[in-house]
């Protein structure tokens, strides 16, 4: 009679048995080994960008990320920048990878307004070249590169030295020089505002509400002037400056330039859009919007003004006295024409 194994081999055996057979079962249904995961470094310019991945953010640059094999998606966000370009990259099992993403800054709103009736804008650090349309008043974009404003117009000359920052109020690198003009320079963003003047003394009114008695070199305003369109009013030895300013939603400069020509500004506000405008019998506007129509620089004097549309009842025309510097407003209130049904007797 076969003697029995001693026990610690019987255990063995046993063992070794359990070993094959589970071997023998994962073949069976084929079970793969636990994939290993890519190693990724994320950087961005600027640093301290969200960094996104997959739609999932992760944290600020630069990081470290773990993702698995196969192919994912990289975005980054910062305030005062455009969000990124996603970028696909693919990685392997237990391998690693880097990831740059370069975010291009958001350009500085300008909003130049003057009594000039033609010159030019030229932002040192950029091509940009505009020419200042008749009604005085141009809105452009800043890049980060622009390094001064300058305004060109017969012999009248203006530079503002400017240092543009991302998500930041924009800063004057010194004073603002003019020549044969007067210059007031308003720069928002961050939340704050900030005032300078060619000149002095000058008092600044925004809506109505007096926000800055220049009388040196530069003023920040006690509270930030709300995106939307403002009125402002300079008034400077008795002479006045009057013009609607646009301040956009992100960081920007307006440049308000008098040259102190004879000139008046005019408001013809309509209740339909689409309404033609009139001075003096002569057509000014094919096309008014419905509200405020802006007109700049028009020569002071006494100006008859209407306002006509196809369907509507033409009001009479109103005479407005125009006064140097300053934007006087008109109102037309359009109705329609009244409509007679067929067969029906009046």
């Amino acid at each position: 009679m076969p003697m029995e194994p001693p026990a610690a081999d019987r255990h063995v055996t046993y063992a070794v048995g359990i070993l094959v057979l589970v071997a023998s079962v994962l073949v069976a249904v084929n079970i793969k080994p636990i994939p290993l995961a890519a190693e990724v470094k994320v950087t961005a310019d600027p640093a301290g960008a969200e960094i996104w991945v997959d739609g999932r953010l992760e944290g600020r640059a630069p990081l470290q990320a773990y993702v698995n094999p196969g192919q994912h998606r990289f975005e980054s966000r910062a305030p005062g920048y455009e969000p990124s370009r996603v970028i696909t990259q693919t990685f392997e099992d237990g391998g690693s990878g880097f990831v740059n993403i370069k975010l291009t800054p958001i350009a500085a709103a300008l909003q130049v307004v003057s009594d000039l009736t033609s010159g030019s804008l030229r932002l040192e650090g950029s091509p940009n070249m505009e020419i200042l349309p008749r009604e005085g008043n141009l809105a452009l974009r800043m890049p980060v590169t622009t390094r001064a404003i300058e305004l060109a117009s017969g012999n009248i000359r203006v530079v503002a030295p400017v240092e543009i920052k991302p998500a930041a109020m924009p800063e004057f690198n010194g004073s603002v020089l003019t020549a044969n003009a007067r210059v007031v320079a308003l720069a928002w963003g961050g939340g704050k505002a900030f005032l300078t003047a060619s000149f002095s003394p000058v008092d600044v009114y925004v809506d109505d509400k007096l926000v800055a008695n220049l009388v040196a070199e530069g003023k920040m305003l006690a509270s930030p002037i709300a995106p939307g369109q403002h009125k402002i009013r300079l008034v400077s030895s008795g002479q006045v400056f009057e013009r609607p300013v646009q301040i956009a939603d992100v960081p920007g400069i307006a440049l308000l330039v008098s040259a102190e020509q004879n000139l008046g500004n005019l408001i013809v506000r309509t209740n339909v859009e689409g309404a033609q405008i009139f001075l003096d019998d002569a057509e000014f506007r094919s096309q008014s919007t419905a509200g405020d129509n802006f007109i700049g620089n028009l020569r002071v004097r006494t100006v008859m003004v209407s306002v006509r549309k196809a369907g509507h009842v033409t009001p009479d025309a109103k005479p407005v006295q125009l006064r140097r510097g300053e934007t006087v407003e008109v109102d037309f209130e359009l109705k329609p024409e009244a409509t007679t049904t067929p067969g029906s007797t009046n």
